[in-house]
Protein backbone atom coordinates (compact mmCIF):
# COMPACT_ATOMS: atom_id res chain seq x y z
CA UNK A 1 0.00 0.00 0.00
CA UNK A 2 1.19 3.41 -0.76
CA UNK A 3 2.59 5.79 1.69
CA UNK A 4 1.22 8.53 0.27
CA UNK A 5 -1.96 10.03 1.88
CA UNK A 6 -4.31 13.18 1.35
CA UNK A 7 -5.91 15.33 3.95
CA UNK A 8 -9.75 16.05 2.87
CA UNK A 9 -8.91 19.66 2.31
CA UNK A 10 -6.21 18.35 -0.36
CA UNK A 11 -8.55 15.65 -1.52
CA UNK A 12 -11.49 18.11 -2.23
CA UNK A 13 -9.16 20.75 -3.77
CA UNK A 14 -7.74 17.92 -5.66
CA UNK A 15 -11.13 16.73 -6.91
CA UNK A 16 -12.03 20.40 -7.16
CA UNK A 17 -8.53 21.30 -10.29
CA UNK A 18 -9.48 18.23 -11.87
CA UNK A 19 -12.65 18.70 -12.62
CA UNK A 20 -11.95 22.80 -13.81
CA UNK A 21 -9.20 21.21 -16.36
CA UNK A 22 -11.81 18.25 -17.75
CA UNK A 23 -14.56 21.10 -18.26
CA UNK A 24 -12.87 24.59 -18.39
CA UNK A 25 -15.65 25.94 -20.68
CA UNK A 26 -19.72 26.09 -20.10
CA UNK A 27 -21.13 21.97 -20.72
CA UNK A 28 -24.75 21.56 -22.05
CA UNK A 29 -26.68 19.07 -20.00
CA UNK A 30 -30.36 17.33 -20.60
CA UNK A 31 -32.57 16.31 -17.83
CA UNK A 32 -35.71 16.28 -15.97
CA UNK A 33 -36.15 19.40 -13.44
CA UNK A 34 -36.81 17.82 -9.91
CA UNK A 35 -37.04 19.62 -6.16
CA UNK A 36 -37.17 22.91 -7.34
CA UNK A 37 -36.70 25.40 -4.09
CA UNK A 38 -36.74 29.55 -4.53
CA UNK A 39 -34.76 30.75 -1.03
CA UNK A 40 -35.67 33.65 0.79
CA UNK A 41 -32.18 35.88 -1.26
CA UNK A 42 -33.75 35.21 -4.70
CA UNK A 43 -31.68 31.91 -5.71
CA UNK A 44 -33.32 28.75 -7.19
CA UNK A 45 -32.42 25.17 -6.42
CA UNK A 46 -33.47 21.91 -8.26
CA UNK A 47 -31.85 18.71 -9.49
CA UNK A 48 -31.34 17.51 -12.77
CA UNK A 49 -32.15 13.70 -12.75
CA UNK A 50 -31.81 10.99 -15.81
CA UNK A 51 -33.51 8.60 -13.77
CA UNK A 52 -30.68 6.74 -12.56
CA UNK A 53 -28.71 9.84 -11.33
CA UNK A 54 -28.86 13.44 -10.57
CA UNK A 55 -27.03 16.84 -9.81
CA UNK A 56 -27.82 19.64 -7.68
CA UNK A 57 -28.09 22.97 -9.95
CA UNK A 58 -28.05 26.41 -8.73
CA UNK A 59 -29.61 29.89 -10.66
CA UNK A 60 -27.95 32.86 -8.38
CA UNK A 61 -30.26 36.27 -7.99
CA UNK A 62 -29.10 38.18 -10.89
CA UNK A 63 -29.99 35.17 -13.47
CA UNK A 64 -32.87 33.60 -11.88
CA UNK A 65 -35.15 36.67 -13.42
CA UNK A 66 -34.59 35.19 -16.80
CA UNK A 67 -35.70 31.76 -15.91
CA UNK A 68 -39.12 32.76 -14.41
CA UNK A 69 -41.62 30.47 -15.39
CA UNK A 70 -39.47 28.41 -17.06
CA UNK A 71 -37.52 25.99 -14.53
CA UNK A 72 -40.47 23.76 -13.23
CA UNK A 73 -40.89 20.32 -11.97
CA UNK A 74 -41.05 17.26 -14.18
CA UNK A 75 -39.74 19.70 -17.12
CA UNK A 76 -37.24 17.99 -19.81
CA UNK A 77 -34.81 20.51 -20.22
CA UNK A 78 -31.34 21.21 -22.27
CA UNK A 79 -29.20 23.32 -19.55
CA UNK A 80 -25.64 25.33 -20.28
CA UNK A 81 -23.65 25.58 -17.11
CA UNK A 82 -20.69 25.73 -15.11
CA UNK A 83 -19.45 22.99 -13.01
CA UNK A 84 -18.74 24.82 -9.63
CA UNK A 85 -17.14 22.65 -6.55
CA UNK A 86 -17.96 23.00 -2.94
CA UNK A 87 -14.25 22.35 -1.66
CA UNK A 88 -15.46 22.94 1.89
CA UNK A 89 -18.75 20.56 1.82
CA UNK A 90 -17.18 18.08 -0.89
CA UNK A 91 -19.84 18.76 -3.03
CA UNK A 92 -20.07 19.74 -6.86
CA UNK A 93 -23.05 21.37 -8.40
CA UNK A 94 -23.95 23.49 -11.92
CA UNK A 95 -24.47 26.77 -12.16
CA UNK A 96 -27.18 27.33 -14.50
CA UNK A 97 -26.18 30.03 -17.62
CA UNK A 98 -28.59 29.13 -19.56
CA UNK A 99 -32.09 27.32 -20.69
CA UNK A 100 -32.14 25.99 -24.29
CA UNK A 101 -34.93 25.04 -26.52
CA UNK A 102 -34.50 21.92 -28.66
CA UNK A 103 -32.92 23.87 -31.75
CA UNK A 104 -30.77 26.40 -29.62
CA UNK A 105 -29.79 23.64 -27.62
CA UNK A 106 -28.24 21.94 -31.01
CA UNK A 107 -26.86 24.24 -32.37
CA UNK A 108 -25.45 25.28 -28.97
CA UNK A 109 -24.03 21.63 -28.77
CA UNK A 110 -22.03 21.72 -32.05
CA UNK A 111 -20.67 25.10 -31.43
CA UNK A 112 -19.05 24.07 -27.88
CA UNK A 113 -18.00 20.67 -29.39
CA UNK A 114 -16.12 22.40 -32.69
CA UNK A 115 -14.87 24.90 -29.78
CA UNK A 116 -13.80 22.13 -27.78
CA UNK A 117 -12.00 20.39 -30.96
CA UNK A 118 -10.65 23.35 -32.18
CA UNK A 119 -9.35 24.53 -28.57
CA UNK A 120 -7.47 20.78 -28.12
CA UNK A 121 -5.67 21.82 -31.79
CA UNK A 122 -4.47 25.08 -30.11
CA UNK A 123 -5.65 27.04 -32.07
CA UNK A 124 -6.71 29.69 -29.71
CA UNK A 125 -3.44 29.88 -27.88
CA UNK A 126 -2.13 33.52 -27.82
CA UNK A 127 1.09 32.37 -28.64
CA UNK A 128 0.28 31.31 -32.31
CA UNK A 129 -1.20 35.38 -33.81
CA UNK A 130 0.30 36.76 -35.76
CA UNK A 131 1.11 40.67 -35.17
CA UNK A 132 -0.41 43.56 -37.30
CA UNK A 133 2.04 45.40 -39.67
CA UNK A 134 2.87 49.13 -37.74
CA UNK A 135 2.24 50.89 -41.24
CA UNK A 136 0.42 48.53 -43.95
CA UNK A 137 0.32 50.15 -47.13
CA UNK A 138 -2.32 47.24 -48.61
CA UNK A 139 -5.34 46.14 -46.71
CA UNK A 140 -7.18 43.33 -48.03
CA UNK A 141 -11.19 42.94 -47.49
CA UNK A 142 -13.64 39.90 -47.31
CA UNK A 143 -17.11 41.18 -47.26
CA UNK A 144 -19.83 41.94 -49.29
CA UNK A 145 -19.60 44.52 -51.84
CA UNK A 146 -22.81 46.03 -51.02
CA UNK A 147 -22.89 45.90 -47.19
CA UNK A 148 -22.52 48.93 -44.94
CA UNK A 149 -19.53 47.47 -43.54
CA UNK A 150 -17.27 47.68 -46.80
CA UNK A 151 -18.81 51.47 -47.02
CA UNK A 152 -17.49 52.11 -43.36
CA UNK A 153 -14.24 50.72 -43.68
CA UNK A 154 -13.36 52.39 -46.85
CA UNK A 155 -14.88 55.70 -45.73
CA UNK A 156 -12.37 55.52 -42.64
CA UNK A 157 -9.63 54.36 -44.14
CA UNK A 158 -9.74 57.00 -46.56
CA UNK A 159 -10.52 59.48 -44.16
CA UNK A 160 -7.26 58.83 -41.53
CA UNK A 161 -4.82 57.44 -44.26
CA UNK A 162 -5.76 58.33 -47.96
CA UNK A 163 -2.63 56.87 -49.36
CA UNK A 164 -3.45 52.93 -48.74
CA UNK A 165 -4.69 50.73 -50.92
CA UNK A 166 -7.77 48.73 -50.40
CA UNK A 167 -8.37 45.61 -52.51
CA UNK A 168 -11.93 43.73 -52.25
CA UNK A 169 -12.81 40.68 -52.75
CA UNK A 170 -16.41 40.70 -52.57
CA UNK A 171 -18.09 37.44 -50.83
CA UNK A 172 -21.79 36.99 -50.00
CA UNK A 173 -22.10 36.84 -45.99
CA UNK A 174 -25.18 35.03 -45.63
CA UNK A 175 -27.02 32.34 -47.43
CA UNK A 176 -25.46 28.93 -48.80
CA UNK A 177 -23.15 30.78 -50.92
CA UNK A 178 -21.42 32.95 -47.73
CA UNK A 179 -19.14 30.06 -46.56
CA UNK A 180 -17.58 29.04 -49.90
CA UNK A 181 -17.17 33.04 -50.88
CA UNK A 182 -15.76 33.53 -47.59
CA UNK A 183 -12.89 31.23 -47.83
CA UNK A 184 -12.35 31.92 -51.05
CA UNK A 185 -11.71 35.13 -50.70
CA UNK A 186 -9.19 34.61 -47.93
CA UNK A 187 -7.27 32.23 -49.82
CA UNK A 188 -7.65 34.66 -53.03
CA UNK A 189 -5.78 37.15 -51.12
CA UNK A 190 -3.43 34.50 -49.92
CA UNK A 191 -2.06 33.51 -53.04
CA UNK A 192 -1.40 36.94 -54.61
CA UNK A 193 0.36 38.18 -51.75
CA UNK A 194 0.04 41.82 -52.31
CA UNK A 195 -1.47 42.64 -49.24
CA UNK A 196 -0.36 43.59 -45.59
CA UNK A 197 -3.14 42.91 -43.52
CA UNK A 198 -6.94 41.32 -44.09
CA UNK A 199 -10.32 42.38 -42.50
CA UNK A 200 -13.31 39.61 -42.82
CA UNK A 201 -16.55 40.65 -41.81
CA UNK A 202 -19.89 41.60 -41.89
CA UNK A 203 -22.19 44.26 -40.07
CA UNK A 204 -24.94 43.28 -37.46
CA UNK A 205 -27.37 40.34 -37.71
CA UNK A 206 -29.22 37.85 -36.36
CA UNK A 207 -27.27 34.94 -34.39
CA UNK A 208 -28.62 32.57 -37.31
CA UNK A 209 -27.43 35.23 -40.36
CA UNK A 210 -23.60 35.54 -38.06
CA UNK A 211 -23.12 31.39 -37.29
CA UNK A 212 -21.52 30.87 -40.67
CA UNK A 213 -18.17 32.50 -38.85
CA UNK A 214 -18.78 29.80 -36.66
CA UNK A 215 -18.43 27.56 -39.73
CA UNK A 216 -15.44 25.33 -39.29
CA UNK A 217 -14.14 25.67 -42.77
CA UNK A 218 -14.26 29.50 -42.26
CA UNK A 219 -12.55 29.26 -38.76
CA UNK A 220 -9.88 26.93 -40.20
CA UNK A 221 -9.26 29.22 -43.08
CA UNK A 222 -8.59 32.33 -41.25
CA UNK A 223 -6.33 29.79 -38.62
CA UNK A 224 -4.43 29.13 -41.87
CA UNK A 225 -3.87 32.29 -43.43
CA UNK A 226 -0.02 33.55 -44.08
CA UNK A 227 -1.67 37.24 -43.72
CA UNK A 228 -2.46 38.47 -40.72
CA UNK A 229 -6.60 38.82 -40.29
CA UNK A 230 -8.22 40.91 -38.28
CA UNK A 231 -12.12 39.46 -37.72
CA UNK A 232 -14.59 42.61 -37.62
CA UNK A 233 -18.45 40.63 -37.02
CA UNK A 234 -21.47 42.22 -36.21
CA UNK A 235 -21.48 44.52 -33.08
CA UNK A 236 -19.38 44.68 -29.94
CA UNK A 237 -21.91 41.70 -28.05
CA UNK A 238 -21.39 39.70 -31.23
CA UNK A 239 -18.37 36.97 -30.48
CA UNK A 240 -18.16 33.53 -33.04
CA UNK A 241 -15.60 31.41 -33.12
CA UNK A 242 -13.63 32.89 -36.20
CA UNK A 243 -12.61 35.67 -33.62
CA UNK A 244 -11.16 33.73 -31.29
CA UNK A 245 -8.69 32.03 -34.03
CA UNK A 246 -8.25 35.33 -35.40
CA UNK A 247 -4.88 37.67 -35.17
CA UNK A 248 -6.81 40.54 -34.04
CA UNK A 249 -10.42 41.12 -32.99
CA UNK A 250 -12.66 44.15 -33.98
CA UNK A 251 -15.52 45.08 -32.36
CA UNK A 252 -17.15 46.45 -35.42
CA UNK A 253 -16.20 47.02 -39.08
CA UNK A 254 -15.83 50.43 -38.32
CA UNK A 255 -13.38 49.98 -35.37
CA UNK A 256 -11.17 47.16 -37.76
CA UNK A 257 -10.56 50.53 -39.91
CA UNK A 258 -9.06 52.23 -37.28
CA UNK A 259 -7.01 49.43 -35.73
CA UNK A 260 -5.50 49.10 -39.55
CA UNK A 261 -4.76 53.01 -39.64
CA UNK A 262 -4.02 53.53 -35.90
CA UNK A 263 -0.35 54.12 -35.79
CA UNK A 264 -0.51 56.17 -39.04
CA UNK A 265 -2.98 58.86 -37.02
CA UNK A 266 -0.32 58.39 -34.09
CA UNK A 267 2.18 59.39 -36.63
CA UNK A 268 0.25 62.60 -38.13
CA UNK A 269 0.55 63.37 -34.78
CA UNK A 270 3.38 63.72 -33.83
CA UNK A 271 4.70 65.48 -37.27
CA UNK A 272 2.00 68.04 -36.83
CA UNK A 273 3.67 68.67 -33.43
CA UNK A 274 7.19 68.17 -35.29
CA UNK A 275 6.13 71.17 -37.54
CA UNK A 276 4.74 73.23 -34.54
CA UNK A 277 7.70 73.33 -32.60
CA UNK A 278 9.82 74.11 -36.00
CA UNK A 279 7.26 76.86 -36.70
CA UNK A 280 7.86 78.51 -32.95
CA UNK A 281 11.63 77.79 -33.19
CA UNK A 282 12.17 79.62 -36.72
CA UNK A 283 9.70 82.35 -35.30
CA UNK A 284 12.31 82.17 -31.70
CA UNK A 285 15.33 82.56 -34.42
CA UNK A 286 13.74 86.01 -35.84
CA UNK A 287 12.64 87.71 -33.01
CA UNK A 288 16.04 86.56 -31.68
CA UNK A 289 17.91 88.79 -35.03
CA UNK A 290 15.60 91.19 -34.66
CA UNK A 291 16.52 92.40 -30.92
CA UNK A 292 20.21 92.21 -31.84
CA UNK A 293 19.95 94.33 -34.93
CA UNK A 294 17.64 96.94 -32.74
CA UNK A 295 20.33 97.09 -30.28
CA UNK A 296 23.13 97.14 -32.71
CA UNK A 297 21.07 100.31 -33.94
CA UNK A 298 20.61 101.94 -31.07
CA UNK A 299 24.14 101.28 -29.72
CA UNK A 300 25.89 102.31 -33.19
CA UNK A 301 23.65 104.99 -34.45
CA UNK A 302 23.44 106.68 -30.59
CA UNK A 303 25.98 109.80 -32.57
CA UNK A 304 27.79 110.29 -35.56
CA UNK A 305 31.46 110.88 -36.18
CA UNK A 306 30.59 114.08 -37.70
CA UNK A 307 28.64 114.94 -34.56
CA UNK A 308 31.67 114.27 -32.41
CA UNK A 309 33.65 116.27 -34.49
CA UNK A 310 31.89 119.18 -34.26
CA UNK A 311 30.88 119.49 -30.64
CA UNK A 312 35.07 119.39 -30.36
CA UNK A 313 35.01 122.41 -32.48
CA UNK A 314 32.81 123.47 -30.37
CA UNK A 315 34.21 123.28 -27.21
CA UNK A 316 37.97 124.51 -28.97
CA UNK A 317 36.56 127.56 -29.77
CA UNK A 318 34.63 128.83 -26.27
CA UNK A 319 37.96 127.84 -24.77
CA UNK A 320 39.25 130.54 -26.86
CA UNK A 321 36.93 133.03 -26.52
CA UNK A 322 37.01 132.78 -22.67
CA UNK A 323 40.71 132.97 -22.44
CA UNK A 324 40.19 136.26 -24.97
CA UNK A 325 37.96 137.59 -22.36
CA UNK A 326 40.40 137.27 -19.49
CA UNK A 327 43.33 139.05 -21.23
CA UNK A 328 41.14 142.15 -22.13
CA UNK A 329 41.35 142.56 -17.96
CA UNK A 330 44.66 142.32 -17.89
CA UNK A 331 47.12 145.54 -17.25
CA UNK A 332 48.07 147.87 -20.45
CA UNK A 333 51.84 146.73 -19.82
CA UNK A 334 50.92 143.15 -20.69
CA UNK A 335 48.98 143.73 -23.17
CA UNK A 336 51.17 142.66 -25.88
CA UNK A 337 52.35 139.84 -23.87
CA UNK A 338 48.79 138.60 -23.53
CA UNK A 339 48.17 139.30 -27.16
CA UNK A 340 51.26 137.49 -28.24
CA UNK A 341 49.85 134.61 -25.99
CA UNK A 342 46.29 135.21 -28.15
CA UNK A 343 47.88 134.60 -31.39
CA UNK A 344 49.62 131.59 -29.56
CA UNK A 345 46.81 130.44 -28.64
CA UNK A 346 44.93 130.82 -31.49
CA UNK A 347 47.84 129.13 -33.68
CA UNK A 348 47.67 126.16 -31.31
CA UNK A 349 43.91 125.84 -30.91
CA UNK A 350 44.54 125.52 -35.14
CA UNK A 351 46.77 123.28 -34.69
CA UNK A 352 44.53 121.23 -32.10
CA UNK A 353 41.18 121.37 -34.57
CA UNK A 354 43.48 120.23 -37.49
CA UNK A 355 45.01 117.71 -34.93
CA UNK A 356 41.61 116.20 -33.58
CA UNK A 357 40.15 116.74 -37.63
CA UNK A 358 42.94 114.54 -38.15
CA UNK A 359 42.13 111.57 -36.07
CA UNK A 360 38.19 111.72 -36.25
CA UNK A 361 38.51 111.58 -40.51
CA UNK A 362 40.69 108.63 -39.61
CA UNK A 363 38.02 107.30 -37.00
CA UNK A 364 35.39 108.04 -39.68
CA UNK A 365 37.46 105.67 -42.45
CA UNK A 366 37.38 102.91 -39.53
CA UNK A 367 33.64 103.70 -39.16
CA UNK A 368 33.06 103.71 -42.41
CA UNK A 369 34.91 100.01 -43.08
CA UNK A 370 32.76 98.51 -40.22
CA UNK A 371 29.46 100.73 -40.61
CA UNK A 372 26.84 100.12 -38.37
CA UNK A 373 24.23 100.08 -41.63
CA UNK A 374 26.89 97.69 -43.13
CA UNK A 375 27.13 95.55 -40.19
CA UNK A 376 22.76 95.15 -40.17
CA UNK A 377 22.59 94.73 -44.01
CA UNK A 378 25.19 91.77 -43.41
CA UNK A 379 22.63 90.26 -40.19
CA UNK A 380 19.47 90.70 -42.43
CA UNK A 381 21.12 89.34 -45.12
CA UNK A 382 22.22 86.21 -42.88
CA UNK A 383 18.46 86.39 -41.54
CA UNK A 384 17.09 86.49 -45.23
CA UNK A 385 19.27 83.66 -46.18
CA UNK A 386 18.28 81.26 -43.11
CA UNK A 387 14.90 82.17 -44.35
CA UNK A 388 15.23 81.08 -48.25
CA UNK A 389 17.32 78.22 -47.18
CA UNK A 390 13.99 76.87 -44.79
CA UNK A 391 11.55 77.95 -46.91
CA UNK A 392 13.31 75.71 -49.39
CA UNK A 393 14.08 72.69 -47.19
CA UNK A 394 10.23 73.16 -46.94
CA UNK A 395 8.85 73.62 -50.17
CA UNK A 396 11.07 70.09 -50.94
CA UNK A 397 9.10 68.46 -48.32
CA UNK A 398 5.82 69.56 -49.71
CA UNK A 399 7.09 68.51 -52.90
CA UNK A 400 8.27 64.97 -51.83
CA UNK A 401 4.79 64.29 -49.76
CA UNK A 402 3.03 65.46 -53.02
CA UNK A 403 4.89 63.03 -55.51
CA UNK A 404 4.36 60.27 -53.03
CA UNK A 405 1.11 60.71 -53.10
CA UNK A 406 -0.08 61.19 -56.73
CA UNK A 407 2.13 57.97 -56.98
CA UNK A 408 -0.24 56.26 -54.78
CA UNK A 409 -3.22 57.80 -56.31
CA UNK A 410 -1.80 56.56 -59.85
CA UNK A 411 -0.96 52.93 -58.11
CA UNK A 412 -4.80 52.32 -56.82
CA UNK A 413 -5.67 54.15 -60.22
CA UNK A 414 -4.31 50.73 -62.09
CA UNK A 415 -5.23 48.37 -59.63
CA UNK A 416 -8.99 49.80 -59.50
CA UNK A 417 -11.23 46.67 -60.79
CA UNK A 418 -13.15 48.75 -63.05
CA UNK A 419 -9.74 49.48 -64.91
CA UNK A 420 -9.85 46.75 -67.83
CA UNK A 421 -13.31 48.57 -68.77
CA UNK A 422 -11.78 51.17 -70.33
CA UNK A 423 -9.53 48.94 -72.30
CA UNK A 424 -12.55 46.92 -74.01
CA UNK A 425 -13.92 44.76 -71.17
CA UNK A 426 -16.64 44.34 -69.85
CA UNK A 427 -18.44 42.58 -67.10
CA UNK A 428 -21.94 40.12 -67.27
CA UNK A 429 -24.54 40.71 -64.33
CA UNK A 430 -27.30 38.31 -64.37
CA UNK A 431 -29.96 39.26 -61.44
CA UNK A 432 -27.16 41.72 -59.58
CA UNK A 433 -24.64 39.25 -59.62
CA UNK A 434 -21.26 38.95 -61.24
CA UNK A 435 -20.88 36.01 -63.81
CA UNK A 436 -17.93 33.93 -63.96
CA UNK A 437 -18.56 31.26 -66.47
CA UNK A 438 -21.14 30.52 -69.11
CA UNK A 439 -22.25 27.66 -67.08
CA UNK A 440 -24.52 29.56 -64.95
CA UNK A 441 -25.75 30.61 -67.69
CA UNK A 442 -29.04 29.67 -69.84
CA UNK A 443 -30.71 29.79 -73.46
CA UNK A 444 -32.81 33.23 -72.80
CA UNK A 445 -31.43 34.59 -69.83
CA UNK A 446 -31.78 38.32 -69.60
CA UNK A 447 -28.80 40.04 -68.35
CA UNK A 448 -26.83 43.53 -68.08
CA UNK A 449 -23.61 44.46 -69.48
CA UNK A 450 -21.63 47.02 -67.90
CA UNK A 451 -18.94 48.84 -69.98
CA UNK A 452 -16.57 51.52 -69.16
CA UNK A 453 -19.22 54.35 -69.58
CA UNK A 454 -22.84 52.48 -68.86
CA UNK A 455 -24.84 49.00 -68.91
CA UNK A 456 -26.66 47.92 -71.74
CA UNK A 457 -29.10 45.21 -71.51
CA UNK A 458 -28.55 41.53 -73.42
CA UNK A 459 -30.38 38.36 -73.91
CA UNK A 460 -28.56 34.98 -73.95
CA UNK A 461 -29.17 33.45 -77.57
CA UNK A 462 -26.44 30.80 -77.48
CA UNK A 463 -23.79 29.45 -75.01
CA UNK A 464 -20.82 27.15 -75.86
CA UNK A 465 -18.41 26.00 -73.53
CA UNK A 466 -14.43 25.85 -74.27
CA UNK A 467 -12.80 23.35 -72.92
CA UNK A 468 -9.01 24.41 -71.87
Amino acid sequence: MSEKHYSVSELNNRIANILSDSFPYTILVKGEVVNVKKSKQGHIYFSLTDGKSSIDCIVWKNSAVFFKDKIIAGKTVLLEAEINVYVQGGRYSLIVKNMLSKGEGDRKAAFEKLKAKLASEGLFLPERKKPLPTYPKNVGIVTSRNGAAVRDIVKIINRRAPFINIFLFSAAVQGDAAIGDIVNGIKAHNNMKRVDVLIVGRGGGSEEDLSIFNDEAVVREIANSKIPVITAIGHEVDFSLSDLVADKRAETPSAAAEIVTENYVILKRELDKKKYQLYRAIKEIFNSFREKANYLKKRFFRKTPTQILNEKKITVALCADRMIEKSAVVLGEKKRKFLDIRQRLNNLSEKIVYSVKEDFVSLEKRFIRKKPQIILNDKVKKIDEIKSSLLLNISHILEEKRSHFLLFAKLLDEKSPMKPLTRGYSILFKNGDVVRSVNELDIGDEVDVKFNDGVAGAKILKKEVIDE
